[in-house]
């Protein structure tokens, strides 16, 4: 049985929110996960709306036998503007003043380390499996399809980027021929109650 691929709805953000969260689950707590409000909470809020880097429409959805087991987003940097603004819009909305401004705060500080790719770039970001569907392939697909609609929009160099606390993905990544281009040294780091949560450095691998 081989996996399908659709873009992703508004009303399939319950479940995805749960697994872009473990697309990056340091990154996304450390950005998004307040005294009242948990990170996942926001991810379903914006996969419910459109625009920005996590929105609805720039996400894939992967199914497997009819069961939703993956996901990934795909963008390049000609959707810089509009991507800050509607992923300022998402937090102004969803988070009470003032804590939507740390929040805003604390995602570029996240955007120094993942940083936005160049106008020329096809980027791909927030991949994830299911932990129960992982060893069957499924993420080198989701990748190629990714790949291939590079190509059908005519970018020439594909980039993502992965921590270096993931080296099974990073491993994944350069067998399907991505090479590292730059790494990214990450200090950044806050405490959530007793925890500690600090973003890992991030490797930029490329494909061209």
């Amino acid at each position: 049985m081989q996996p399908t691929f659709r873009k992703a709805a508004p009303a399939d953000a319950a479940i995805l929110s749960d697994l872009v969260y473990d697309s990056g689950p340091d990154a996304w707590e450390y950005v998004f996960t307040t005294r009242t409000k948990h990170a996942k909470e926001f991810a379903k809020y914006a996969l419910e709306h459109h625009g920005g880097e996590f929105g609805y429409d720039c996400h894939t959805v992967v199914e497997y036998n009819g069961k939703i087991v993956g996901i990934g987003a795909e963008y390049s940097g000609q959707n810089a503007f509009s991507f800050m603004w509607n992923g300022a819009k998402q937090i102004l909305s969803f988070y009470p003043f003032p804590t939507s401004l740390v929040v805003m705060v604390r995602g570029l500080q996240a955007e120094s380390v993942m940083k936005l790719p160049k106008k020329d770039v096809h980027y791909i970001a927030h991949l994830a499996i299911d932990p129960g569907y992982r060893g069957l392939g499924i993420g080198e697909k989701l990748v190629a399809y990714h790949m291939e609609n590079a190509k059908k929009l005519q970018r020439e160099k594909i980039e993502l980027d992965v921590a270096e606390t993931n080296p099974r993905a990073k491993k994944l990544y350069e067998k399907i021929g991505f090479k590292l281009v730059g790494k990214v040294r990450s200090k950044i780091q806050r405490k959530i109650g007793n925890t500690k949560i600090r973003i890992p450095s991030h490797f930029r691998l490329r494909y061209s």
